[in-house]
């Protein structure tokens, strides 16, 4: 089939990196990670909304 095209509008910030070196745990993949979930989330509900519209 067709490839999806990935749009990625992520930017690493300076407080975004502050708080990588303040919370131990937290590594760059789980920042990435949620930031495409994030994304994939938002896209749903914007299908959800035009979809109860029709």
């Amino acid at each position: 089939g067709k490839p999806t095209k990935l749009e990625s509008r992520f930017r690493v910030t300076y407080s975004m990196l502050l708080n990588l070196l303040r919370v131990e745990h937290l590594s760059v993949e789980d920042v990435l990670r949620r930031s495409y979930v994030e994304s994939a989330s938002l896209r749903l509900a914007l299908t959800q909304k035009a979809r109860l519209k029709e």
